[in-house]
């Protein structure tokens, strides 16, 4: 059975605490559609001084956050619809084909030409209109992605830093030739709110039902405790910028790779591991298993198991890590 949850909120920090709560705190099987008012929304591995463009984001008063999941950064506002899937799974991997189907199959029955591309993407005639991102929680897995119905692209180019090589690895000049809105290919006159019940009613379609699912006060409460000490957070949404002498980076099918290092005397300090990759599970007992080792490949070839690694990162083995850090 899968419950819908109705989500007035426009506040970015709140509608990712609701996330939060419900994935961590609830045993259901939920299905969210929702918007923020005006914001930037970083992935989890990210750094977010380098993906936001400060003085943009000062001048409009963009709200910053960070996800639990991993991916690039995105920009939200009102002509941006959002959806998010949360489900009891057992799968290591991220079925982003599964839960973008119905958006895409919904955009088709209305005669728009979408279709799925690269890692994560629904793209339509080539140009992205969503981005899809997932995270695992103890048997449970949250999926969402952005749906683009008529953003103010000029905002959303330039209230993001976009690094260069993600723009040439993609083989176009700028990130505004390869987004576009759904909006110009979609019935004449149709509007967000039509648009956003037909892809509910899709979704019902495809689950054989959805249950109106209201949260109790003392639930309301929980996830705007959640929202405001962690969501709303400095803390978590910059988090310490790393001290670092060492810096490689790499950009792979699955994303890029940012290693950074503080090495003294030949033994690494500390390490920080940044990126728009999809990990399994938090990355600080690898960033942690960095501390105190040599800054020497054979012996840290020699101490690093290959299975461990790739219980972050299933795409990265151990050769391919150690590739990067001395490149």
């Amino acid at each position: 059975m899968l419950y819908y949850v109705e989500n007035p909120s426009l506040d970015a920090a709140y509608n990712l605490a609701l996330e939060e709560y419900l994935l961590t705190g609830k045993e259901q099987e939920f299905f969210l559609l929702w918007q923020d008012r005006c914001a930037i929304v970083v992935g989890r591995n990210q750094n977010t001084e380098e993906q936001i463009n400060r003085q943009f984001v000062q001048q409009r008063g963009v709200q910053v956050v960070r996800r639990l999941t991993g991916g690039g950064a995105v920009y939200h506002d009102l002509g941006n619809l959002n959806f998010t899937f949360i489900v009891n799974s057992v799968e290591a991997e991220f079925a982003f084909a599964r839960f973008a189907r119905p958006l895409v199959q919904y955009l088709q029955s209305l005669g728009v030409p979408a279709g799925l591309a690269g890692r994560n993407d629904v793209v339509i005639q080539g140009k992205k209109i969503s981005g899809n991102a997932a995270c695992h929680h103890r048997g449970r897995l949250l999926h969402h992605g952005t749906i683009m119905f008529d953003v103010e692209l000029d905002d959303l180019v330039q209230s993001l830093q976009v690094d260069p090589e993600k723009i040439s690895s993609k083989g176009v000049d700028s990130v505004r030739s390869r987004v576009t809105n759904i909006k110009p290919y979609l019935p004449p006159g149709m509007t967000l709110e039509q648009f956003r019940e037909g892809l509910r009613a899709r979704v019902e379609e495809e689950y054989g039902g959805l249950v109106l699912y209201r949260l109790e006060a003392a639930e309301l409460a929980a996830v705007e405790k959640l929202a405001r000490e962690k969501y709303a957070s400095p803390a978590w949404v910059y988090g310490q910028s790393p001290v670092y002498n060492v810096r490689q980076s790499h950009r792979f099918p699955w994303g890029q790779l940012d290693l950074r290092l503080q090495v003294e005397e030949g033994v690494i300090k500390q390490c920080r591991i940044f990126g728009d990759f999809f990990a399994r599970q938090d990355l600080a007992p690898l960033e942690e298993w960095f501390a105190g080792r040599p800054f020497d490949r054979p012996a840290l070839e020699a101490a690093l198991d290959e299975t461990w690694v790739c219980s972050f990162l299933p795409e990265l083995g151990r050769e391919e890590l150690l590739d990067v850090l001395f490149a």
